[in-house]
């Protein structure tokens, strides 16, 4: 596979929940001792003493108890919900590197085409707090890209998933205002970016029965109807190896893909870095059972 033939790159960016936990964490370990059990009130007893252990245990080590590469999940404890200011930082962050990355294809004219799995139905039923936090990411992205007149000139974009989940009106109060907004944005942008030489599906929110179901004419499943027809190459998932690889995307279009796993939390993660893994795979040879 040579640059030229790598057309089509996924990412996955997982890890922003637990790179908002942990930031929380790390820095009420900063402050103090104190500051880190009494920010850890919610969480059960065992739990807070497992995770007091394994800081001091990995503080005694020669590396850096702080280095976001190093420590990982040691400051993850899931029950904990991180200020609605974290989330909101981690998710931006996130929304940045995808920007970036976006610039980065432009660039170097490769890959043609990119689809970033940005949300699952599910994420809407997370708390109000963690939903308007993503939402307000995204939809900061979005508007950061329509305003650009330079981008939009040179990518198309299109927003793949069940529209209808979105309506403001089915969900709970608490999240109908940022619904409108986000949505108001992915139509703005749509609009806006109608380049040639970057297509950018925004899988959201996306469920791939709904794909293959809507794929499905008259009990016969016609492929080309598919929302995104054309086959993945490369995966490119953040977050570590101990969860669910595909998530659920594209895992038609993904048959035959090349996975690249990054341990890091995708907040932590570069475009010379994601450069590097897309550059890296596009001269590894791949072999569909031959």
């Amino acid at each position: 596979m040579s640059g030229e033939q790598l057309d089509h790159v996924l990412v996955i960016p997982d890890g922003s929940r637990r790179h908002a936990r942990r930031e929380f964490l790390r820095d009420r370990l900063r402050e103090s001792p104190e500051a880190l059990r009494e920010a850890l009130l919610s969480v059960d007893p065992e739990t807070t003493s497992q995770l007091e252990a394994r800081i001091a245990d990995y503080a005694g080590r020669d590396t850096d108890p702080f280095d976001p590469s190093e420590c990982a999940d040691l400051l993850d404890a899931p029950e904990l919900r991180p200020p609605r200011s974290y989330l909101l930082e981690s998710y931006r962050a996130g929304a940045r590197l995808i920007d970036a990355l976006i610039v980065d294809c432009v660039d170097t004219s490769w890959p043609r085409e990119l689809s970033i799995y940005a949300m699952q139905p599910s994420n809407l039923l997370r708390s109000d707090d963690e939903v308007h936090a993503f939402l307000r990411a995204e939809t900061e992205a979005n508007e950061h890209i329509a305003d650009d007149p330079s981008l939009c000139a040179s990518v198309r974009c299109r927003f793949i998933g069940d529209r209808a989940l979105l309506e403001p009106h089915r969900h709970r109060p608490a999240i109908r205002t940022p619904l409108r907004d986000y949505l108001e944005s992915t139509h703005r942008l749509e609009s806006a970016a109608r380049g040639a030489a970057l297509q950018i599906n925004f899988l959201a929110p996306y469920d791939f029965v709904w794909e293959i179901d809507a794929a499905v004419i008259d009990g016969h499943f016609d492929r080309t109807r598919l929302a995104v027809p054309s086959d993945v190459d490369l995966v490119i998932r953040s977050g570590g190896s101990g969860r669910s690889l595909g998530s659920g995307a594209l895992p038609l279009q993904t048959a035959f893909s090349r996975y690249a796993i990054l341990e890091s939390y995708f907040p932590d993660c570069s475009v010379a870095h994601l450069r590097h893994v897309i550059e890296e795979s596009a001269q590894a040879r791949v072999r569909r059972g031959r």
